[in-house]
């Protein structure tokens, strides 16, 4: 049950983050792995061709599945997407060399690879996620999402967080 709540707790974050994306202005579509047909559609090859005219599309639900990460399910719907940049909202302003909360020498990292990211060990996401987004040249923003205007600077600045590649 835990796996089924923590991806019902990302379908009620897809749907805040659509509201707040659609009162802004942007043609957003909220896609869900998990059928929740009053918050979201539900990911099938119809609705991600459907997706293809929004603006801003938001995948909550996880795979669906247990076992598998948000971080790992993010970079699977960028591929089923053709999205080229997923960005990871977080706790803390980017990549560390250690966790932050944890050890106090840690240095912040605004760029690196996913090769480095996988031989340091940095957990800002899990190994499949780097290895899959490796594998497909796709690019992580990581970023502190509760810093004011956390998407917007993600968006806009370059510097802001720290981008794996």
């Amino acid at each position: 049950s835990a796996h089924q709540l923590g991806m019902l707790a990302t379908v009620l974050n897809g749907a805040l983050i659509t509201d707040v994306f659609t009162r802004s202005g942007l043609i957003t579509t909220h896609l869900s792995a998990v059928n929740c047909p009053d918050i979201a559609d539900k990911i099938n090859s119809n609705t991600i061709k459907k997706a293809d005219y929004a603006d801003v599309i938001v995948a909550s639900g996880g795979t669906g599945n247990p076992f598998f990460s948000t971080d790992t399910a993010a970079i699977l719907r960028a591929l089923e997407f053709g999205a080229t940049t997923v960005f990871k909202g977080t706790y803390v302003d980017g990549i560390y060399t250690a966790d932050p909360h944890k050890d106090t020498t840690a240095s912040l990292l605004p760029n690196t690879t996913f090769g480095h990211a996988i031989a340091a060990s940095l957990n800002v996401m899990d190994q499949t996620a780097f290895i899959l987004a490796g594998q497909h040249s796709i690019t992580v923003r990581i970023f502190n999402i509760f810093t004011p205007n956390a998407l917007i600077r993600a968006l806009g600045e370059s510097t802001f967080g720290s981008t794996i590649t």
